[in-house]
């Protein structure tokens, strides 16, 4: 059964701000921490006897004593670790990490047990970190997998791939032409396998079986939690084909793509459950890293694509709409994305030419999800390894929308007004422009759409100008 907590801390009060510190970096990590700071509204009104000796020795993966002299006087933190060495005693696997602030011996742990020491807090959360990612729960597992090692590909936190942690296990393999065979292993974010496994509780619960919820939200719900078993197994057989596509190409080239596509389908995951909350299941504690994606119900790599690239500091809500293709029209069908309008500006032509970097973080993914959610077969996308190695070769038509916002973010209604009257100027000022200087073929090029781009802060607007040629 999933833990309600990764970890469980049991401090001394003399001991907080170091242990607040250690706290803090194993949440950023994207671990569930006890720590009694993060908890005050639930702790209020309970019996702190009680609870606490429930969540020491039953709610957490781990227990963290951070021993000190103070730790050994407190009757409090006593009880947690009677608690914790409850369980520890009956559990095969370390369930107790001692962390000394000081030479202070303590009650009931043996000089024997390796512990932690003489370590700022970021030293002591990492250790922490690998613990917990050393009895991680195994992930869904390639059929070839077996019990043996696998490619792991997990999260530091709820966007953020462990890219360390799959190379590494990567190296292991290191015949190139048996990558079809390679065992490989996905772990979704912690965050994301606690909400699907409360979801799949609900499900069998009473409350979802009762006759307060209607026929069709029961069956929507179920359906959902089928789209995400579906969706993640398609995950899995992504990667199998990035390591094909790229197999020929440098590792940062791979390393850019997998992060891309992982990082983009595992936030497609998050929107989606958040979509989905029934009422009777209460808020989770992540859901702020998402408050300005609007809700939406499907499962969109586009949404997480363009959000995960706001937080690497790139575009967020303008991105263009446009076909793709091969340059002779002759090897693959037109296949509809999106780009950044940031690089059609920069490239101040539609007709863009792709960095590698570029087709690895915006365009490869686009190009394997549909793949996959066409239920195409896995081996067979390396067909695309020519674009990989050749994205100069795809040629890109703008589509009729020229410039779209994602749909999928709320924006305010000041801003969108203020966007909207951006383009209408630069429309204007593009046509005086053309009338002008006379000239038919310059005309042509600046019946083009001026597309502002949204910093981060979601005020400041930089107006610029795309060129464009006419439709053919």
């Amino acid at each position: 059964m999933t833990k309600k907590y990764d970890a469980a801390l049991s401090f001394a009060g003399e001991d907080r701000d170091f242990v607040r510190q250690v706290a803090q970096a194993l949440e950023l990590k994207g671990f569930k921490v006890f720590f009694d700071e993060f908890e005050q509204a639930d702790l209020v009104g309970r019996n702190l006897i009680d609870h606490l000796s429930d969540v020491y020795q039953y709610k957490a993966r781990i227990c963290v004593l951070f021993l000190s002299a103070a730790y050994a006087a407190k009757p409090y933190t006593r009880l947690e670790r009677q608690s914790a060495q409850a369980t520890a005693f009956q559990s095969e696997e370390p369930y107790i990490i001692p962390v000394r602030l000081d030479d202070t011996e303590v009650k009931g742990i043996l000089n024997t047990v390796a512990y932690i020491s003489k370590m700022p807090p970021e030293g002591v959360a990492q250790i922490i970190a690998e613990k917990l990612r050393l009895n991680e729960p195994a992930g869904l597992r390639t059929e070839d997998a077996g019990g043996g090692p696998t490619v792991v590909a997990r999260f530091d936190g709820l966007f953020d791939f462990d890219q360390a942690t799959f190379f590494k296990s990567l190296e292991k393999f290191t015949d190139a032409a048996a990558r079809n065979r390679i065992p490989l292993e996905l772990r979704l974010p912690v965050m994301l396998q606690q909400a699907i496994e409360i979801y799949r509780i609900y499900a069998a619960s009473a409350d979802f079986n009762s006759p307060t919820m209607s026929a069709d939200s029961k069956r929507e719900f179920i359906q959902h939690l089928d789209q995400l078993v579906t969706y993640t197994e398609r995950t899995l057989a992504g990667l199998r084909s990035l390591l094909l596509a790229y197999e020929d190409e440098h590792e940062d080239r791979l390393r850019q793509a997998v992060t891309a596509f992982v990082e983009a389908r595992a936030t497609a995951i998050a929107q989606s459950i958040l979509a989905h909350r029934p009422l009777r299941i209460p808020p989770f504690d992540w859901e702020g890293r998402l408050r300005n994606i609007d809700v939406m119900h499907g499962l969109s790599l586009l949404c997480g694509l363009a959000y995960n690239s706001h937080l690497k500091g790139s575009e967020l809500y303008i991105w263009v709409d446009v076909d793709a293709r091969l340059r002779d029209r002759t090897s693959f069908a037109t296949t509809r994305i999106y780009l950044p309008s940031v690089i059609l500006l920069a490239n101040r032509s539609w007709d863009a030419r792709l960095s590698n970097e570029q087709f690895d973080k915006f365009v490869c993914p686009q190009l394997l999800d549909t793949w996959l959610e066409q239920g195409r077969p896995v081996e067979e996308f390396p067909h695309y390894g020519y674009f990989v190695r050749r994205p100069d070769a795809l040629d890109f038509t703008v589509r009729g929308e020229s410039a779209v916002g994602i749909p999928h973010f709320s924006v305010d209604p000041v801003t969108r007004k203020s966007v909207s009257k951006a383009v209408q100027a630069l429309r204007d000022d593009l046509r005086q422009q053309a009338t002008k200087e006379n000239d038919p073929d310059t005309a042509y090029q600046l019946a083009a759409m001026g597309v502002p781009r949204l910093f981060r802060d979601g005020d400041a607007l930089v107006r610029d100008i795309v060129w464009s040629k006419p439709s053919a």
